[in-house]
């Protein structure tokens, strides 16, 4: 492990000018930027054998802010994920 202060220096953090807002997450307010399926430079993600319905923002793999994430499902207990920082991968099963 290391330090929870120490930031991280994975290649997640390049996303954010590719941050959208929400599309089907409708307890996230409309103006909050915080997830993207475009993956960083060397980087690769295969999607296609994902089935479909589900919301946008988590079908496949997701790259994802804390708030962004913490504010999509307040009843999953989402905001006691301290370990992320800044912009993570995420890939949630249960939410497409």
């Amino acid at each position: 492990g290391k330090p929870i202060q120490e930031r991280s220096t994975d290649p997640f953090e390049a996303l954010y000018p590719a941050l959208a807002g929400r599309v089907d997450e409708t307890g996230i307010p409309a103006g909050v930027l915080g997830w993207t399926h475009t993956a960083p430079s060397g980087w690769s993600v295969i999607n296609s054998a994902m089935g479909t319905g589900g919301v946008a923002e988590w079908r496949g793999w997701s790259f994802a802010t804390d708030e962004f994430w913490s504010r999509s499902q307040r009843d999953q207990s989402r905001e006691l994920n301290v370990r992320s920082r800044g912009i993570f991968a995420v890939a949630d099963s249960d939410e497409w």
